[in-house]
């Protein structure tokens, strides 16, 4: 149903997801947002990486755009961000909006009804896309992004994080998706994968230095009026 929705969007022209519109250079910090899952059963070593993946985000001065919750990898990732200072801005939908399940402190909170909205939203505010290991949430998250990409309705670089192995299955499917004549293409020519934390964060410090050069290139014209 969602491909055949997405197909109607492309033969009637509907615009690609669009990257938030950027004010003069310094006025909006670089954002990533962060698909994970907020299971309090978590494993540590994946709750660690969200953990040190926030604290990176808000050490270089970035903003988290997640989901809002404040267990498992949701938790950990805030918390990391939170603790290095880093803006977050959080998406959830009204059903979750509990003292239990939200994350205190962030510095936007946005509620939205369903969600369908609350991944527009999280896709939409960001300028990159995180995918780390999660549940079926995530890969619902996961999977919506990646065929709004496929179709080009959102020109954002997508990483997944394949901790420890955790995402080969799934990349042998979309393997095997492709070979029985369900897709066109694997999903690789759409995302990057990444095994570690490090390099997550070294392609995300590539990104972000794309994304200011442009954000300064845009903003020379108006500047010069």
């Amino acid at each position: 149903m969602r491909t055949c929705f997405i197909f109607l969007l492309v033969l009637l022209g509907v615009p690609a997801v669009a990257a938030p519109e950027n004010s003069p250079a310094g006025e909006r910090a670089f954002a990533v947002t962060v698909f994970c899952g907020a299971s309090r059963e978590t494993a540590e070593p994946y709750r660690q990486a969200a953990s040190d993946l926030g604290a990176a985000i808000g050490g270089h001065g970035w903003t988290l755009v997640y989901g809002g919750g404040r267990t498992g990898s949701m938790g950990a990732v805030a918390t990391g961000a939170k603790s290095a200072g880093g803006r977050i801005e959080s998406v959830l939908p009204r059903i979750l909006e509990r003292p239990s399940v939200v994350f205190p402190g962030v510095e936007e909170t946005v509620v939205v009804e369903t969600m369908g909205q609350r991944k527009a939203e999280l896709q939409t505010r960001a300028d990159v896309l995180v995918v780390l290991p999660g549940g079926f949430g995530t890969l619902d998250e996961f999977a919506d992004t990646l065929e709004l990409a496929r179709f080009g309705l959102l020109d954002k670089p997508i990483y997944l994080l394949n901790q420890a192995g955790y995402f080969d299955r799934l990349l042998t499917f979309f393997e095997h998706v492709k070979n029985a004549g369900f897709a066109s293409d694997d999903g690789r020519p759409h995302l990057t994968v990444v095994t570690t934390v490090d390099e997550l964060v070294k392609r995300l410090e590539q990104v972000s230095r794309e994304w200011e050069a442009s954000v300064e290139a845009r903003a020379r014209p108006s500047a010069a009026n």
